[in-house]
């Protein structure tokens, strides 16, 4: 009886942590299976190392503190470039990022330029900002880009982040 109720607890915790499943990663696992895909993960603290070398270039950033923050909180960057997708992979994929909404993500901004479309999400909770999500949709090719976090809201809007070239030049 003893054993069973084990057994019953290992397959009702492998069942429900398969249904938690980050969406994002079955994104990058459909996306790494198809041909002409290149994926680098890299963990939170080379992330960081990169920005303290490149923040003692002057040019390079406007308030260092804010940064280094953000940095400091990215647990985890992924990056997968897919060329020659077909449109069967571009329909798949696109259906699968669409569903993020579902899955707690906001949209955070939709650019299309050309050929190319660009979609970033967010996923917050409380007043951290948990996941980044980049999604750049062209003819042919394809990008993402993930960043695990454990950023403040605040802190991220401290950036000031514009997409818009104009407002940049503006400021």
């Amino acid at each position: 009886m003893k054993n069973t109720f084990y057994l019953l607890a290992i397959i009702a915790t492998f069942i429900f942590s398969s249904c938690n499943r980050n969406p994002i990663n079955k994104i990058f696992d459909t996306a790494k299976k198809e041909d002409n895909v290149i994926a680098v993960s890299l963990p939170g603290w080379m992330i960081k190392k990169g920005v303290s070398m490149a923040m003692k270039n002057d040019t390079v950033v406007n308030d260092v503190n804010t940064l280094n923050t953000i940095a400091g909180a990215i647990k985890k960057v992924r990056v997968l470039v897919k060329s020659h997708s077909s449109e069967a992979f571009t329909a798949n994929m696109n259906k699968q990022v669409d569903n993020l909404s579902s899955k707690n993500f906001d949209t955070y901004a939709f650019i299309k330029s050309d050929e190319n479309k660009v979609t970033v999400y967010g996923k917050e909770d409380k007043d951290k900002l948990k996941d980044l999500f980049f999604y750049v949709n062209g003819d042919e090719n394809m990008a993402i880009l993930h960043l695990k976090t454990d950023i403040s809201i605040a802190e991220f809007q401290k950036l000031n982040l514009s997409f818009n070239k104009d407002k940049q030049k503006n400021n």
